[in-house]
C-alpha cells in the first residue's frame, strides 16, 4: 500500500492549469508533476488510489479566478458562437494567464467595432474550458482560447461600478477580485439571456453594416 498523502502544501506550489487539468481527466496522469507538488513525499511511492486523492486535494486548493475582457459587443459575440475568448487583439500572454474554470466576464464600451454605439455594460459571462491558448484564424498571428459563454441582457456599467476597478478597463484584460466577481455574477443572475433579435434599433444603422 502506497503512504497516505498528508502533508499540506502552500497554495502558491501549485501548478493551476497542471492540477486543474489532471483533476478533471483531460490530461494523463504525471506522476513526477505531483512529486513536485507534494512536499517530502517521493512520487514513486504513490499508489494509483493515493495520487488521485493528492490531486483532488491540490485542486481543492486552488482558487478560481476570474478575467475582464474589454471587447465590441459585435467581436464578443463571435467568441460566443464560436466558443472561444480573445484578449488584447489576439495576443498570447493574457490567454496564458488563465486556467480551465475560471471565470471571465467581457465589458463591451460600444456595440460595435470600430464605429459603434455607446453600450458600457457586461455582455457577455462564462468560464474558461480551453487547456491552452491556440492560434486564431480570425487574426493573423493571433491566439484564443478555448471557453464556455453565454451572452446576457447588458448589465450597465453604472449597475457595477463599486465592484469593478473602472480605471483598469482601459488595459483590455485584468484579474477580477473574488469579492468582486461574485458581486457581479450575483447581478448577472438577475438578467435575461440575450441574443441579436433583442438588439435595440440602431441610431447608426451603417456601423451594422
Amino acid at each position: 500500500m502506497g503512504e497516505a498523502v498528508t502533508s499540506r502544501v502552500p497554495p502558491r506550489w501549485v501548478s493551476v492549469t497542471s492540477v486543474d487539468t489532471v483533476a478533471r481527466g483531460e490530461a494523463e496522469v504525471n506522476r513526477p508533476l505531483l512529486g513536485r507538488l507534494v512536499s517530502g513525499r517521493a512520487c514513486g511511492a504513490l499508489t494509483s488510489r493515493s495520487y488521485v486523492g493528492a490531486v483532488g486535494y491540490l485542486a481543492q486548493m486552488v482558487t478560481r479566478r476570474h478575467w475582464v475582457i474589454v471587447a465590441s459587443r459585435d467581436h464578443a459575440r463571435r467568441g460566443v458562437g464560436g466558443g472561444f475568448v480573445m484578449a488584447n487583439h489576439g495576443r498570447r500572454p493574457p490567454l496564458a494567464r488563465m486556467s480551465p474554470g475560471d471565470g471571465v466576464l467581457v465589458y463591451s464600451p460600444t456595440t460595435t467595432y470600430p464605429r459603434g454605439e455607446p453600450l458600457r455594460a457586461i455582455t457577455v459571462v462564462g468560464d474558461v474550458t480551453g487547456a491552452e491558448p491556440e492560434p486564431s484564424e480570425a487574426i493573423p498571428g493571433g491566439f484564443r482560447r478555448a471557453a464556455r459563454l453565454q451572452e446576457i441582457e447588458p448589465l450597465p456599467l453604472a449597475d457595477i461600478r463599486e465592484h469593478l476597478p473602472v480605471s483598469r478597463l482601459r488595459l483590455g484584460f485584468f484579474e477580477l477580485d473574488a469579492a468582486g466577481a461574485e458581486a457581479i455574477r450575483g447581478l448577472v443572475a438577475q438578467r435575461r439571456p440575450w441574443a441579436v433579435d433583442d438588439d435595440p434599433p440602431s441610431a447608426f444603422p451603417d456601423a451594422l453594416a
